[in-house]
């Protein structure tokens, strides 16, 4: 019997319609008017008030310090989310492995900061940072540690405000680093351990020649995500810091907000969203290339 030929239409690829409609028209079409207006002046009031510039803002780009500051920060807040909570999130994960008690009920428990809004994470902290009424400072001078709350505003300081965003940050997501790192870990087969360790191997040598060899594509997707959140971030310091003091803290996100909204100028904030897509783009392509996400095995 011939087998019916199947089409568009008839055939499975319907099913996936919805997904590719949602996706043009709340990624595709923004993402090309995005584009679009990077090309152009306009204050977002009128679409009369729309002109063409050409590549103007991009050269006005090159001579923006607070872009290149934002961008700094942003590099910053990628290398503290590879380094602090992949690392982090790796350790908690082989620990939680050791058959420890309550190991499932801490594995929820680092898990629950990933699940809470970011606003909400935001508003809580900087009420506790808060100088005069904060819980942190009554805290410290509650247990002698007075000479603590008088080295200034928390959040005041350049590189205090920066440290304490990107702390705020692994807390809230070394957890999804963590339960990557637990399912991979889930899927190795014991027998290996066993025969590793009828050979002799101890504790120390099964983890570092069996588990960790097997964690390669797993390190790759935690680097990925990792960095793919800190590269994009806006919510923390927009809500703790409005990317201050004096742009200290701002990334790329809030600049091109501030742009965007604060200052009307759509084409400029529009021109700093599309260098940050292209510069997620190039970080994509590095840590597929070099993590050897494409080689992993599973």
């Amino acid at each position: 019997m011939i087998p019916k030929k199947t089409t568009f239409w008839s055939g499975p690829y319907v099913f996936i319609l919805p997904c590719l409609a949602v996706y043009f028209v709340f990624l595709i079409v923004p993402l090309c008017g995005t584009i679009g207006l990077s090309l152009a002046r306009w204050d977002g009031i009128s679409f009369d008030g729309i002109r063409y510039i050409g590549f103007q803002n991009y050269r006005d780009l090159l001579t923006d310090s607070v872009f290149w500051l934002a961008l700094r920060n942003n590099l910053i807040f990628i290398g503290a989310a590879v380094a602090f909570q992949c690392t982090l999130g790796l350790g908690v994960a082989l620990l939680l492995e050791q058959k420890l008690f309550f190991g499932n009920f801490l594995r929820g428990s680092y898990f629950i900061p990933a699940l809470i809004s970011l606003i909400v994470i935001g508003i809580v902290f900087e009420s506790i940072l808060n100088p005069s009424l904060g819980v942190l400072d009554k805290v410290l001078k509650a247990i002698g540690l007075e000479k603590l709350t008088g080295l200034g505003l928390w959040l005041g300081k350049a590189k205090k405000a920066m440290w304490i965003l990107i702390f705020i940050q692994m807390w809230y997501g070394f957890g999804w680093s963590m339960f990557i790192f637990v399912s991979r870990l889930k899927m190795i087969d014991l027998q290996l351990y066993e025969a590793a360790r009828i050979d002799g191997a101890n504790e120390w040598q099964r983890t570092l020649y069996i588990t960790i060899p097997l964690l390669r594509g797993a390190v790759a997707v935690a680097v990925l995500f990792a960095a793919m959140w800190a590269m994009k971030i806006f919510t923390l310091p927009y809500v703790m810091t409005k990317g201050g003091p004096n742009h200290a803290t701002e990334v790329l996100a809030t600049w091109a907000f501030s742009h965007g909204l604060s200052y009307q100028h759509v084409g400029y904030g529009s021109t700093i969203s599309v260098t940050l897509v292209l510069f997620g783009i190039v970080l994509g392509f590095l840590i597929f290339r070099f993590a050897g996400m494409g080689k992993a095995q599973s």
